[in-house]
């Protein structure tokens, strides 16, 4: 709870703090996959580097591309890396 009373001490007024969660089953999953959805105008490419067995405690990285034709038959990328680690709130139990 004291985490949620920093964020809204520091959120201006009517302010909105948005955040998301991520399963184990979820990273596994995800975390350790290749997606590419191409659209009209740019491809997106997820690329998970995370091993599938991923074990709580542990931190998961994915790779977001989006590829942009550019001029010549060129490409540009431009790339997020987004890292998440996975934890077991104290006194809980694996399922």
């Amino acid at each position: 709870m004291a985490a949620f009373g920093g964020v809204r001490a520091n959120l201006a007024a009517g302010g909105v703090c948005v955040f998301d969660v991520n399963t184990l089953a979820t990273c596994r999953a995800v975390y350790s996959s290749l997606l590419v959805q191409p659209h009209e105008d740019c491809v997106l490419v997820l690329e998970g580097r995370t091993a599938p067995d991923l074990e709580p405690g542990g931190a998961g990285e994915i790779w977001i591309d989006r590829l942009s034709p550019e001029a010549g038959g060129w490409w540009r990328r431009d790339r997020t890396v987004t890292i998440t680690a996975i934890t077991r709130p104290s006194g809980s139990r694996a399922a």
